[in-house]
């Protein structure tokens, strides 16, 4: 993030998709806990969801995102697993 602020440059491709991914579950996560500092609580605490372990590691990847939303949306449907 500090080099493309130093060098004044735009996030293409990849990058960008994956900020726009976790600026959507970021998003969704404070709004289903109600506080940032819940929210980042939750996503630091390892857990199983459907046989896939899920924590921060997840955030490395677009499928792990994905996968954190998806249990997110769960939970505020009232189908937490």
């Amino acid at each position: 993030l500090l080099r493309y602020a130093k060098e004044n440059t735009v996030f293409e491709g990849i990058y960008l998709d994956r900020l726009l991914q976790l600026e959507k579950l970021f998003t969704l996560g404070n709004e289903v806990f109600g506080s940032s500092k819940e929210f980042n609580d939750w996503v630091r605490w390892p857990r199983t969801v459907l046989g896939n372990k899920l924590d921060i590691d997840s955030l490395k990847t677009s499928d792990g995102i994905n996968d954190m939303y998806a249990e997110l949306l769960r939970i505020q449907h009232g189908v937490y697993i």
